[in-house]
């Protein structure tokens, strides 16, 4: 710009303070004040709103969190002691499924009307929201399974809890959303923390008390476990970004999935041994009115998920599942008058210390100036 230029854009701004000078324009900068003001207020009131909106959401995200970390601590505990040895486990999966959708339906009953929730809902929407991390989540669980018989305790836990570092490695891919270098090292704290709460140094070097060799051992243990931890990353960013990114309710998607996994189930039942056995023995063999407790208790930790995955992500969602095994320490404390043992104590100021870390240093983006 030249300095005519300059000098006509100075001209111009000064312009408006020289008409204040008229005197028959004495009482606009009152007025022009009290519209800043107003402007400002109106602003500051909007700006609040959204800040609201944002710390009630973190709010209920922290709620739902601390839910889940009792739900995971308790579920154990409460497995062991209503789950007859004799009751078929898939039928307890398939129960659980159906109080998840039961749940989910009440819920939204309860909130308002069902016709806003479920508008331009379509199967083919269903299924590209929740069919993919169902089938992913499948898959993961069918690589643990088969992985479980090849590996050590001490390896198992630690190629499983490197499932956080997938989920954030998913997350910033897919979501954008990266990691500050406070917020690594929290991650890390975590990771070494869920290794020794998992770990249990009196178990058997594997299930059948061998070890396998070297090459079978890498290629039917630690590989499947390892693809099994990406796919845990990679399912739960998924369903991070469908409730986050595209705004789908967590309750409608907690029942599409229950939905999609009981149809997966009624399918492998039709070759399998436990659908053999239900159908020589029944569905309900062995079960007994307690046995809903743990049932129910499962169902509410699944609602959980999803609310949690939806107000803080699936990293936090990690974070919850690490600090409910301190939980159940403490609760073997109680229960079983069981103290915590080395491993634990260890991981106690590492999960404190991961917690606060990560939420105290978040990343910063960077802001450009044009």
């Amino acid at each position: 710009m030249d300095a005519r230029g300059s000098e006509s854009a100075a001209a111009a701004a000064a312009a408006p303070h020289i008409r204040q000078r008229k005197p028959h324009d004495q009482s606009t900068p009152e007025a022009s004040g009290k519209g800043r003001e107003k402007l400002a207020a109106s602003g500051s009131a909007k700006a609040g709103g959204s800040q609201t909106w944002l710390a009630g959401d973190e709010l209920k995200g922290l709620i739902c969190m601390a839910l889940l970390a009792v739900q995971y601590a308790l579920q154990p505990v409460v497995s062991k002691r209503f789950i007859h040895p004799a009751v078929n486990k898939t039928t307890v999966v398939l129960v659980c499924e159906l109080c998840k959708i039961i749940f989910a339906f009440l819920i939204l009953l309860v909130q308002g009307p069902l016709a806003p929730r479920f508008a331009g809902w379509s199967v083919g929407d269903a299924l590209l929201a929740s069919a993919l991390p169902a089938a992913i989540y499948a898959i993961q669980n069918v690589l643990v399974q088969s992985a479980y018989p090849h590996l050590d305790p001490l390896t198992l836990s630690m190629l499983n809890q490197t499932k956080l570092l997938f989920t954030a490695l998913f997350t910033a891919l897919l979501l954008g959303q990266r990691q500050s270098g406070p917020q690594v090292v929290a991650l890390l704290c975590m990771l070494v923390a869920a290794v020794l709460l998992s770990w249990d140094p009196a178990a058997a070097p594997t299930p059948s008390g061998e070890q396998p060799p070297p090459d079978r051992r890498f290629f039917l243990g630690v590989l499947p476990m390892l693809v099994a931890s990406v796919l845990s990353g990679l399912a739960s960013t998924v369903c991070q970004r469908t409730l986050q990114v595209r705004r789908r309710d967590a309750y409608v998607m907690t029942m599409e999935m229950s939905v999609l996994g009981i149809a997966v189930l009624l399918l492998t039942l039709a070759g399998s041994d436990d659908g053999a056995r239900i159908r020589s023995k029944g569905f309900f063999h062995a079960w007994e009115l307690s046995t809903m407790y743990p049932v129910l208790l499962y169902a509410a930790g699944g609602i959980l998920v999803g609310l949690v995955t939806k107000y803080v992500g699936g990293l936090k969602k990690g974070f919850a599942i690490v600090v409910a095994l301190l939980v159940t320490a403490v609760i073997q404390l109680v229960l079983d008058q069981e103290w915590p043992t080395g491993p634990v104590v260890v991981a106690m100021p590492l999960v404190a210390g991961g917690v606060l870390l990560h939420s105290m240093y978040p990343h910063k983006q960077s802001s450009k100036r044009a």
